[in-house]
């Protein structure tokens, strides 16, 4: 619980100001972070910040893989797409 609001606040940082506004913050590394399975409910919070309703699917898809970059392990993409 506490580190899903965290999360939520760290995001709600990330997106009003974006990666330069955010240091330290790593896109490679958030996307491999992201993609651990032991990591579900911070990517069901991180996927739940985008404003997605309403959007067709490739500006919805482009919008998620601007904040990250997607990690080399076909199981780690999967997990986060």
């Amino acid at each position: 619980m506490y580190v899903g609001r965290c999360m939520k606040s760290y995001l709600r940082l990330y997106f009003t100001f974006g990666p330069t506004g955010t240091p330290g913050l790593n896109k490679s590394r958030l996307g491999e972070w992201l993609g651990e399975p032991l990591e579900d409910k911070t990517l069901a919070t991180f996927a739940f910040a985008f404003p997605f309703a309403e959007q067709p699917l490739e500006k919805a898809l482009r919008m998620y893989c601007s904040k990250i970059k997607l990690p080399e392990s076909s199981k780690k993409v999967d997990r986060l797409l």
